[in-house]
C-alpha cells in the first residue's frame, strides 16, 4: 500500500482532471478520507489589467478579489459591480457577478454574468487623480466657458423652448425643421406624426427629436421600424449625422445572439437601440420577444415608424380585415411610451383608415372609426407642410419646384413625305359592344332638380381639384358623362365574369355630347387573340347584363361610407369622385379612359347615401 501511495504522490495529477478520476479508483479507502493532496485549480487566464490579474492570483488561492463598487469591462461595455456571489466550490463552479451598466445609452441596465466564463472580462484600474493638478489651474475664460456650458445644459434639460440637439448634429438645419422638435418637447409623451412633403427632411427631424430626448433622459430604448430597403440608410444617417449607434435587428443578428449566448436569450435585451424592417415585425418569431422586452421596460421606450401609412387599414370600412402588419402594429404601439410616425402620404383616401392610423399613434385623443372634424385636434399630433407652402412662408428657401410638362429633347420632327396623303396605322382585330342612349331622355334626366343639385356638388369638387393643378386645361365633364362613365365601369365588371376576357383586357370609350350619348366596350390586339367572340355573345344578352350591372352598383361593400362620400371633402382629397371606391367602380386604369376619375354611381342607380339623381329607376329595371 505504501508503494501505491508514493507513486500517486509523485505523479503530476494536477495537469489532468481525468487523471484524478482514474487514479482514485485504485486508492485505498483510508486515503480518501485524508486532506486533499492536490491544489485547487485556478480559473483560466483572462485579458485584464493589474487589478484583474490580482483577482486571478487570489482565485488561484481559493479566494476572489472582486468587490462591490468596482468598475469592470464586460462584453465591450463598462459596468459597476453591485453583487458578488462566490462559488461554493471554486474548483468546479464559477462566480456569479451582478452588474449595472455605466454607458450613456444603457445606464442602469442590469446584467448577471459568470465571471470566469466571460472571455473579455477585466477589472478596470482605479482612476488616478494625481495628473489633474499637474498642469495647474485653467485660465479664467476656459473655466468660465465650462461653467456656462454646465449651466446651459441644466437649463435646457427642463426648458422645452431651448434645444441642444441642433448644436450636436453634423448637418445644416433649416428653420422649418425645428417645428417638429418644438412640438415634441411640449408633449408629456411624444405622440407625433411628421407628414411633411417628400424631400423636406423627415429623417433629420426625427433624428433631432431622438437626440434631444435622449439627452434629456426621457428615452432609454428605441426601436426604428422602416421598409427593408431603408434599414441601412437609417443606420448610416443616425450614426453620421447625430452620433447615435443603432443595431440592425435581422436574421443574422438573431442567429449570432443565439449562437453566442444560447437559444434562451432574448435578442432585444442585448442592446437598447434597434432598427428593424416592417417585414420582420410581421413574423411572430421577432414580435414575441419584442413584446416580452417591452412588457418589462415600457417606461422610457420609443417607437419610430417610418412610412407609417403601411400600418393603416387598406379600406374605408370601420371593421375591415386588417393586414398582418396592421395587426402587429395594433399590438405593439401601446407597449411604447413614446411614438413617432413618419410618412409623406398619411392619408390613403379613406377617412376611417386615417383615423385608425392616428388611433395607433395617440389612443387618448383619437378613436378608430371617428372622423376628425376639428382641424385643431389634428394639429396637436401632426406636422404637415408642403413645399409650396414653405416657399411662401420661408423667404430664400431653395426647394426644387415640380413642373409637369413635355420634355424638350431638341429633336426636329421629320415629315412623313413630301406630299402627305397617308398616315401610319395598325390593324387591330377585336370585337365590342356599343350601347346608344336616347338624347332626349338624357337631357330630360339632367334637368331634374336632384340631378342639378348633384352636378353642382360634383362641379365644386372639380374646382378644388383645379386649385391643386392650376396648369391643367381640363374642363368639368358634366353629369351625363359621369353617369355613362360609371355605367361603363359597372358593365366591364359584370361582363368580365362571362365573356372570357379579364376586366383589364376590356377597354371603354364614352360618348357624351351634342352628337349623342353612348358607351363602347371593346377589346382588340394586332393578332387573332382579340377575336374570342365573348363580347359578341354578351351583346346578344345585353339587357340582362345591363340589369345585373345596375344592381351591382346599388350596394357597395364599403357602404355607407362610400355612398355618403362627397366630392367637396377636403380631408380625403378625392375631388373627382362621388360615390365610388375600389369596392364598386374603380377598375384597372388601363381599361379606363379617365384613369378612374369622374365616377359616381349615385347618378346611375339609387344608393343608401343618395336618391333622386339616378338615371335608372326601379320601374326601368322592372320592364321586360
Amino acid at each position: 500500500m505504501a508503494s501505491v501511495t508514493g507513486t500517486i504522490s509523485e505523479a503530476p495529477l494536477n495537469k489532468s482532471p481525468i487523471g484524478f478520476a482514474f487514479a482514485l479508483v485504485y486508492l485505498p479507502v483510508e486515503l480518501l478520507t485524508r486532506q486533499p493532496f492536490f491544489p485547487p485549480i485556478a480559473p483560466p487566464a483572462i485579458n485584464s489589467g493589474s487589478s484583474a490579474q490580482a483577482a486571478v492570483e487570489q482565485a488561484g488561492k481559493g479566494e476572489f478579489l472582486l468587490s462591490l463598487g468596482q468598475v469592470v469591462k464586460v462584453r465591450s461595455r463598462r459596468y459597476l459591480v453591485e453583487a458578488v456571489e462566490p462559488a461554493r466550490e471554486p474548483v468546479w463552479e464559477q462566480t456569479l457577478v451582478g452588474l449595472s451598466c455605466l454607458e450613456d445609452d444603457a445606464q442602469g441596465e442590469h446584467l448577471s454574468v459568470l465571471w470566469e466564463r466571460e472571455p473579455d472580462a477585466q477589472v478596470l484600474p482605479e482612476p488616478n487623480w494625481k495628473h489633474l493638478a499637474s498642469k495647474g489651474f485653467d485660465a479664467p475664460h476656459v473655466f468660465s466657458a465650462y461653467l456656462h456650458a454646465l449651466r446651459w445644459n441644466l437649463v435646457t434639460s427642463t426648458n422645452p423652448r431651448l434645444f441642444q440637439s441642433p448644436h450636436r448634429a453634423g448637418i445644416q438645419i433649416m428653420s422649418y425643421q425645428l417645428e417638429p422638435l418644438k412640438k415634441a418637447l411640449q408633449m408629456p409623451r411624444v405622440n407625433l406624426f411628421i407628414a411633411d412633403d417628400v424631400g423636406l427632411g423627415k429623417t433629420i427631424e426625427a433624428g433631432l427629436i431622438l437626440r434631444e430626448i435622449i439627452m434629456r433622459q426621457k428615452v432609454k430604448r428605441i426601436v426604428i421600424s422602416c421598409p427593408a430597403s431603408l434599414v441601412t440608410q437609417w443606420q448610416g444617417e443616425m450614426e453620421a449625422r447625430f452620433g447615435l449607434s443603432f443595431v440592425i435587428f435581422d436574421r443574422d443578428y438573431l442567429f449570432n445572439c443565439r449562437r453566442e449566448r444560447g437559444y434562451a436569450i432574448n435578442p432585444w435585451t442585448t442592446h437598447s437601440q434597434f432598427i428593424v424592417s416592417h417585414s420582420l415585425l410581421r413574423d411572430e418569431q421577432y414580435a414575441s420577444p419584442l413584446r416580452d422586452w417591452l412588457n418589462q421596460h415600457r417606461s422610457g421606450s420609443m417607437l419610430v415608424l417610418d412610412e407609417a401609412h403601411h400600418a393603416a387599414p387598406a379600406t374605408s370600412s370601420s371593421w375591415a380585415v386588417d393586414s398582418d402588419f396592421t395587426k402587429k402594429m395594433r399590438e405593439l404601439t401601446p407597449l411604447f411610451e413614446h411614438r413617432l410616425f413618419l410618412s409623406a402620404t398619411p392619408h390613403n383616401g379613406h377617412s376611417n383608415s386615417f383615423s385608425a392610423l392616428l388611433a395607433m399613434l395617440d389612443p387618448q385623443r383619437l378613436i378608430r372609426g371617428e372622423l376628425i372634424k376639428d382641424p385643431r385636434l389634428l394639429d396637436q399630433v401632426m406636422v404637415r407642410r408642403l413645399k409650396d407652402e414653405l416657399r411662401e412662408a420661408v423667404p430664400g428657401l431653395k426647394l426644387p419646384k415640380r413642373e409637369v410638362g413635355e420634355l424638350a429633347i431638341g429633336v426636329n420632327r421629320a415629315a412623313l413625305a413630301d406630299e402627305v396623303t397617308w398616315v401610319p396605322a395598325v390593324e387591330n382585330r377585336g370585337e365590342g359592344v356599343f350601347i346608344s342612349f336616347k338624347s332626349e331622355e338624357v337631357r330630360a334626366w339632367r334637368k331634374r332638380s336632384e340631378v342639378s343639385k348633384r352636378e353642382i356638388e360634383l362641379a365644386e369638387g372639380f374646382k378644388f381639384w383645379k386649385k391643386q393643378y392650376p396648369n391643367s386645361k381640363a374642363d368639368f365633364v358634366g353629369a351625363p358623362y359621369m353617369m355613362l362613365h360609371s355605367l361603363a365601369h359597372l358593365l366591364i365588371t359584370q361582363v368580365s365574369l362571362e365573356c372570357g376576357y379579364s376586366s383589364s383586357a376590356i377597354r371603354e370609350r364614352v360618348y357624351a355630347g351634342d352628337a349623342g350619348y353612348g358607351i363602347l366596350l371593346y377589346t382588340g390586339s394586332p393578332d387573332s387573340e382579340g377575336t374570342l367572340g365573348g363580347l359578341v355573345e354578351i351583346g346578344r344578352k345585353i339587357d340582362q347584363h345591363l340589369r345585373n350591372a345596375i344592381e351591382l352598383g346599388r350596394l357597395c361593400s364599403n357602404d355607407p361610407v362610400c355612398a355618403q362620400h362627397s366630392a367637396k371633402q377636403m380631408l380625403e382629397e378625392r375631388f373627382l369622385l362621388g360615390a365610388a371606391c375600389h369596392g364598386c367602380l374603380l377598375i384597372s386604369e388601363t381599361s379606363c379612359e379617365r384613369f378612374n376619375q369622374y365616377l359616381d354611381r349615385s347618378l346611375v342607380v339609387a344608393t343608401v347615401g343618395a336618391t333622386g339623381a339616378e338615371f335608372f329607376t326601379d320601374q326601368d329595371l322592372a320592364l321586360p
